[in-house]
């Protein structure tokens, strides 16, 4: 039977284009999505890109102020 397992974390004050790894090795990454925390009113587009089975790569940029740190909240599913 396959476990289709959720991971999930903080993005805090991380530096911008940074990688973030898994806390468990997925074997199969179905998907990665996050969302921003920021309450100021400058919203965060954010993208994560997949790098392999361990980690992946997350980037962002404000509406406003453009790039630079970025908090936010990440799930990651998939097989582990």
């Amino acid at each position: 039977m396959i476990k289709i397992t959720p991971q999930w974390g903080l993005i805090y004050n991380l530096a911008y284009n940074s990688d973030i790894s898994f806390p468990i090795a997925f074997r199969t990454v179905f998907s990665i999505s996050g969302n921003d925390t920021n309450t100021e009113g400058d919203p965060l587009v954010l993208a994560m890109n997949f790098l392999d089975n361990t980690k992946f790569k997350v980037s962002g940029r404000r509406i406003q102020r453009g790039t630079g740190n970025i908090w936010g909240h990440w799930i990651a599913v998939g097989i582990a």
